[in-house]
């Protein structure tokens, strides 16, 4: 799992504390995209987002809105996918 996510007993991973992620894991969704295709292009993302309060995404720190532009956390977005596996 690495050191940078705690798996709890139920399964869950714990969040990754603010502290623990620099400003490289912060991505646009363009630049995600672009390094990630495997994992979504930007349609995939606003998917998402758009269905952000039943899928959790918001919720889990994977995404973040500032002054109105969406960003991914690339650590915190992995770990959102994998629980959503």
């Amino acid at each position: 799992m690495g050191s940078t996510a705690m798996q709890r007993t139920d399964g869950a991973l714990d969040a990754i504390p603010v502290n623990n992620i620099g400003l490289d894991d912060i991505q646009t969704f363009d630049a995600f995209c672009k390094r990630y295709p495997d994992i979504a292009n930007e349609a995939r993302l606003r998917w998402w987002i758009f269905h952000r309060e039943s899928n959790g995404i918001e919720k889990s720190g994977a995404v973040v809105k500032k002054a109105g532009r969406w960003y991914v956390v690339v650590p915190r977005m992995k770990n959102w996918i994998l629980q959503a596996a």
